[in-house]
This record gives structure tokens, sequence and C-alpha cells, in this order.
């Protein structure tokens, strides 16, 4: 595996692109943001999309002296992880985070019911959400897609759950999602409800104690990063899974912290089989350690 950081942002005069390319080059950073800068009206916009072999020091201290590019936006210039796995890793791991299902809007729907919050943390006060009731959307779209994200829970058509049912998949129940709108658009969708619950991760040292992920993550519950390793388990991890599943961790946002889902080689292989997964579909294999 290999790590990137990953940033872009946009700014709107030659001042700046000069402020920004002296602080690249004192990088050693070789770096000229694609033209052309001037658009109709004689707006400027000049666009910058760094990608970087990720060295935590050296991406820290550089966004540090980026941020003065977000000057009277508001909020800090971050940049996000980009993974590149190799072949063995992602052929050769059992567990996948299926971190995107395309690039839908509508795959990626709010749930209309009701929540229920309980304090996760009591430093950072982050919340734990449940369900007071079945997810409440339009049932419609899970018939046309198939597949959707409920507030990053996982909702399934009548069709995906025969094909789970007959594929004798595990680590999961079902339960049926309520309909939100007009009767005649009402159709069966389902919450794929995992029920295993992994032990806990290997993860390494190095990423454990990253500077530039502690100083995001609450220094209690750990959890608040957007920037997150993938999951690391030692060679015992496949006594341990289902189909689906959920890691002992939580992540979490500022708000809300949770427990990622983590579906099998075969659930991955089934879907891929039957059609369903495409280029924009993002699966990010689990790291076993050796």
């Amino acid at each position: 595996m290999k790590i990137y950081a990953t940033t872009r942002f946009t700014v709107e005069s030659f001042e700046m692109k000069e402020r920004i390319d002296t602080v690249l080059k004192s990088f050693d950073i070789d770096y000229t943001p694609p033209g052309p800068y001037i658009i109709k009206g004689g707006y400027i916009v000049i666009d910058y999309h760094l990608h970087l072999q990720y060295e935590p020091y050296f991406v820290g201290n550089l966004m540090k002296e980026l941020q003065f590019v977000r000057e009277g936006k508001g909020g800090e210039l971050e940049f996000m992880f980009d993974f590149q796995f190799t072949d063995y890793e992602m052929n050769d791991s059992p567990l996948f985070d299926m971190y995107s299902i395309g690039n839908i809007p509508r795959r990626y729907l709010t749930n209309e019911g009701q929540y229920n919050s309980k304090i996760f943390c009591q430093t950072c006060e982050k919340v734990y959400v449940e369900k007071d009731t079945p997810l409440v959307i339009n049932t419609k779209t899970v018939d046309q897609q198939d597949f959707v994200y409920v507030d990053s829970r996982l909702v399934i058509s009548e069709k995906i759950a025969c094909l789970f049912k007959s594929s004798k998949l595990t680590g999961y129940l079902l339960e049926q999602v309520e309909h939100y709108g007009s009767k005649r658009k009402r159709r069966p969708a389902y919450e794929v409800v995992p029920t295993n619950i992994l032990t806990p991760q290997c993860i390494p040292d190095e990423y454990k104690n990253d500077p530039n992920v502690k100083k995001l993550n609450c220094p209690a519950c750990n959890t608040g990063s957007h920037l997150i390793f993938p999951y690391h388990y030692d060679q015992g991890i496949s006594k341990f899974v289902e189909d689906f599943n959920l890691s002992f961790e939580y992540t979490g946002n500022e708000k809300s912290a949770k427990r990622n889902v983590l579906i099998s080689r075969k659930v991955k292989d089934l879907l891929t089989e039957n059609g369903y997964v495409d280029e924009e579909w993002i699966f990010q294999p689990i790291i076993i350690k050796k």
C-alpha cells in the first residue's frame, strides 16, 4: 500500500498564485497549475490539485504554510488520503469497506424517520445515533437503484434481498424500511443490519500515532478525523469473519460516531458477478499483517 496526500483549492489572483508557488518551491515541489487562468470577463480562476507521497511532518508543515489560501473563506486548508493498493492486497483481502456505491446522488438518501441520540463521548460531546423506528424513505428509489445508503446505512431492494438469501450470506438481519410519499410508489425495501462485531484491529504504531490524525481526533474517544487509515488485522481475523461485519472501533465526524460495515470477499464478488458493480464503486481492502 502506498499513501498519498491530496488537496484541491482555487485562488483568484496572480498575487496569490505567486505566494503559493513560492511556498511550493521552498518545499521542492515542482507543480504548475493547469491553465488557462483567465475566463470570460477577465475573472481569474487558478485551480491547484496537489497529490503528494504522504510523509506526516512534511505534509503537515506544508498545509500550515499554505493556510493563507483560506483567508476570508473560513475553515482550514485540509488534505485527504489517497490509498493505492497492490494487486496482492486487493486479491488477498478477506474484507472490504464498501466505500462508495457510485456517484449517483439518488443512491444517498436521508432518513425521514426518527433517531435517538445517546452521548458517545463526554469530552467532545459526540453522540451515537440509534433508530427509534425503521428507516423512512421513498422506497421507489430503492426499487430503481437496488442499493442506496440512508445516512450511511445500507438499504437494498427486494431483488437484492432474494439474491443475498439464495447465496446464504451470513452476519446480517433485514429490517423492512417504511415508505415516505405516495402510496402507489411504495416498494419493498430492507435495511441490511450487520450482527457480527469484529475483534479490535492491529493498526501499526506509525498510523496510530500519526500527528496529523491525532491533531483532529478527540483525545478521549480517538474519533473525529476525516483522515482514516485502512483497517489492519492479523491473520487470525479470518476465524471471526462473516459476510457482513461491524468494526470494533468507532469512527466519527465532529458530531457523531459509528461503527463501519465491512463486507466479505464473497459479497464483493457476488455483486460484481451479477453486474451491479461498475468503476465508480469503491472497495477498500483491509490489510492483513503478516
